[in-house]
């Protein structure tokens, strides 16, 4: 049987993962390199997470 404090929890952890906007973007837009070239490529996440969505 399943506690109320972890029906909670899940119901808590389903909501953030049924509303969240992930966004990426990518700092530069372009670069030359050659085949032996080590590259790094940098990129930025912003979570967004909403507890509720209006109706």
């Amino acid at each position: 049987m399943i506690s109320q404090a972890q029906l909670l929890w899940l119901l808590v952890l389903w909501i953030q993962d049924s509303s969240k906007d992930i966004v990426m973007t990518q700092i530069s837009e372009s670069m030359s390199v050659s085949p032996e070239d080590t590259v790094n490529i940098n990129c930025k996440a912003i979570t967004n997470f909403k507890p509720y969505q209006e109706q």
